[in-house]
């Protein structure tokens, strides 16, 4: 009577952000998003379905408040 559903398995995820003021009006932000890279898996019944991976995300930005 069908296939078996389809199921995303657990991932783990590690996401960090640093945001400091530099100047009265000047913010620095690091962030780092993804760090455990763990993919994300989709079964069905005892196969895998899906498999992939989005790697990690490193950014800088600079924020300027003219207020």
């Amino acid at each position: 009577s069908g296939l078996p559903d389809i199921y995303q398995e657990g991932r783990n995820q590690l996401d960090l952000v640093y945001s400091q003021r530099i100047f009265r009006r000047l913010t620095l932000r690091l962030s780092a998003d993804n760090l455990t890279n763990d993919p994300f898996e989709f079964t069905q019944g005892d196969l895998r379905q899906r498999y992939f991976e989005l790697g990690r995300t490193f950014s800088v930005n600079f924020g300027f408040s003219a207020f």
